[in-house]
């Protein structure tokens, strides 16, 4: 977009998102990231985020996709997902943790401004991204893709089990004490 519209406009249309719903904040950390942040991770390659237009080309909602290193518990996988991760992994012995480069799904989560968000469904962005992740994954290679999701948000933790991603790890945002439960899934 910002090739095609230039960077002021690109900011301008980021600006507008919000996580807010009925008056209520969502997810605070999105909304920042995508107001003040994705324009930044993209210049110095930290993370590509996507726009989600609906059909009537509203914008819907965003992801943003990184490649990043993981320590994975090695006694919080079972043993389908332990096999699968040994294969893109490294098992350190001593912390007894695997170690891996992999696929991140950074930021998710659907515009509500103008309550555009109720026009895609938290499946058709997953659908939306996992492609892209398919696409990326048959260019370079690779197996594993991990997110995080707030404890609390419980619709969220449930479309992603739904969709193969099995918690492994929990951890606290430095930023503001939030606590997210990272997930995992294989291709």
């Amino acid at each position: 977009m910002i090739a095609d519209y230039g960077e002021e406009a690109t900011q301008a249309l980021l600006s507008s998102f919000s996580c807010e719903r009925d008056g209520k904040q969502k997810n605070l950390e999105v909304e920042t990231f995508v107001r003040n942040n994705a324009i930044d991770f993209y210049k110095r390659k930290l993370a590509v985020t996507y726009l989600v237009f609906d059909e009537n080309s509203d914008f819907a909602g965003i992801y943003s996709l990184a490649h990043k290193a993981i320590d994975i518990p090695a006694d919080k996988l079972n043993s389908r997902l332990r096999k699968k991760v040994a294969r893109y992994a490294r098992l350190d012995e001593v912390r007894q943790v695997y170690s891996v480069s992999a696929f991140l799904i950074a930021q998710f989560g659907k515009n509500y401004e103008g309550n555009k968000g109720a026009t895609i469904s938290g499946q058709e962005l997953l659908d939306n991204a996992m492609g892209m992740l398919e696409d990326a994954q048959a260019i370079v290679s690779g197996g594993l893709i991990f997110l995080d999701c707030e404890v609390d948000n419980k619709p969220a933790l449930e479309l992603y089990e739904r969709n193969g991603f099995t918690a492994f790890a929990e951890r606290v945002s430095e930023s503001d004490g939030q606590k997210y439960i990272q997930l995992l899934k294989s291709f």
